[in-house]
């Protein structure tokens, strides 16, 4: 997900999304989409180019669309682009290019923002997944000056082809704990940041962040936090034991640690979108109901050390945790299975090598956050052929009723016919728990003073639209 926050100053897509999740001209200064929604013809910008000066052609939209479609790849937008017909997606001299589907998608035309065109000329030379960590040739209105450990630097391009952006020069800092970030906001080695809850709740208003004059935003982000079950594990394959699981955790406890700014979550999908089923009950809390569940499946404590076992092994698992910032909250998920008799290893690591481990499916669970899109797809976290060790549904999770009710929804240009659809997908998910929700946290970020033109996307929060970040300027220093 990182990644994107980068690509996003470094290339143009073939189309944006506006602050209301609208498509908006990328690339792509217009484009027309056929009756039956599969085929759609984008007619290029002539004055685009890459930040080597050369022009982007519409050959360079078919490259990009072969190497998202390579399995080879493994491109996260793989699934996006599914039903993509490469025979009949071609380009029609140096600006014009036929894209055409075999099946039409209802967010078919949102995708291509996603769709980063790469010149053929530089990335069809050499290892394409090997050879270009170190450089980017984007048509975006900035350049890839440094990239080094903890550390991406991109500036701004001088003859860039559309209305350049306000700021010159902007800096990336990694830095794998928020209250190390929320830290360097403050003393000003960093101008803006992500604020933890606690930090938000105790720290916003006193004198000395007064005196420093940050600005805030918050905001309700389309992402939750979970716990995801491996599947493939005979352990969690049940989802009797899945359900004993997520009954054993109290999930008001996350919330009350957000000092009002989260709100208990029941599925895949995220309060203030209609696709959200409020009609199915949260999950309660009832360790004792858990045990009851468990020894009806066999898992008893029959040597009296307080752990459940069955055949003679006890009832343990790891919980792989992505970032140390959220070790608090994974510790709290310890203790409570422990209370129940449920012994859980912790394993906190970075992230990007967290996200080996769960893309191989080297792991039992992980507690961490996932981001929706403004219009959400389950069709790569839930449907069973997207489980494999590149694809999204890395809990292994199958259903044939929801496999059917995925491909439906996502094709359901109807608004009335496909929020139908993901009730009901909001309803069997939550049931069998391949993952355990606990909540939505509102999104807070804190900005140095001298940061101005700021706004929210009601629906993607401050990032990854446009103008977004394009339209943000720092106040001259005196």
């Amino acid at each position: 997900m990182s990644e994107r926050y980068v690509a996003h100053y470094l290339f143009t897509p073939l189309v944006y999304l506006d602050e209301h999740n609208h498509p908006v001209p990328g690339l792509a200064e217009r484009w027309e989409i056929s009756d039956d929604r599969r085929v759609y013809t984008f007619h290029l910008n002539p004055r685009a180019t890459y930040s080597n000066g050369t022009p982007v052609h519409a050959s360079d939209v078919v490259f990009t669309l072969e190497k998202i479609k390579d399995s080879v790849n493994a491109s996260e937008f793989a699934s996006s682009f599914e039903h993509l017909d490469l025979k009949g997606t071609k380009a029609i001299g140096t600006t014009t290019v036929l894209v055409v589907f075999r099946t039409a998608l209802a967010t078919q035309l949102e995708s291509f923002a996603e769709v980063r065109v790469l010149p053929e000329a530089v990335y069809g030379k050499g290892a394409f997944r090997d050879d270009f960590h170190d450089r980017a040739i984007g048509s975006g209105p900035y350049t890839l000056a440094v990239r080094e450990s903890g550390r991406i630097v991109v500036e701004r391009r001088e003859h860039y082809w559309r209305d350049k952006p306000h700021i010159q020069r902007v800096v990336f800092r990694v830095i794998d704990d928020f209250g190390t970030a929320w830290r360097a906001l403050k003393i000003g080695e960093v101008d803006e940041s992500y604020v933890p809850s606690v930090a938000w709740e105790r720290e916003r208003t006193t004198p000395d962040v007064l005196r420093r004059r940050l600005a805030f935003r918050e905001f309700l982000a389309p992402s939750y936090t979970c716990v995801a079950w491996n599947a493939r594990r005979s352990l969690l394959r049940d989802k009797r034991v899945r359900r004993a699981l997520a009954m054993s955790v109290d999930a008001n406890k996350f919330v009350a640690l957000h000092s009002g700014t989260a709100r208990p979550l029941t599925g895949p999908f995220t309060l203030g979108h209609d696709a959200y089923n409020r009609a199915v009950p949260p999950i309660p809390y009832a360790p004792q109901e858990a045990k009851r569940m468990l020894a009806e499946l066999g898992w008893r404590d029959t040597d009296g050390d307080g752990v459940l076992d069955k055949a003679g092994t006890a009832f343990r698992f790891t919980l792989l945790v992505p970032n140390k910032s959220t070790e608090s909250y994974a510790a709290l998920i310890q203790a409570a299975m422990k209370r129940v008799g449920i012994i859980v290893d912790l394993q906190t690591m970075d992230f990007a090598s967290a996200l080996d481990r769960i893309q191989s499916n080297n792991y039992d669970a992980t507690y961490y956050t996932w981001n929706l899109d403004a219009d959400p797809d389950l069709y790569t976290l839930f449907h069973s052929s997207q489980r494999s060790e590149t694809g999204n549904n890395f809990v292994w999770y199958s259903n044939a009723e929801v496999d059917s009710l995925l491909e439906r929804a996502r094709v359901a240009t109807d608004a009335a016919t496909r929020r139908a659809l993901q009730h009901r997908i909001h309803e069997i998910i939550a049931d069998e728990q391949p993952y355990s929700w606990y909540m939505q946290v509102t999104s807070k970020w804190g900005f140095a003073e001298k940061v101005h033109g700021v706004r929210v996307s009601p629906l993607a929060g401050l990032f990854l639209w446009y103008p977004g970040e394009f339209d943000w300027w720092l106040q001259p220093e005196t």
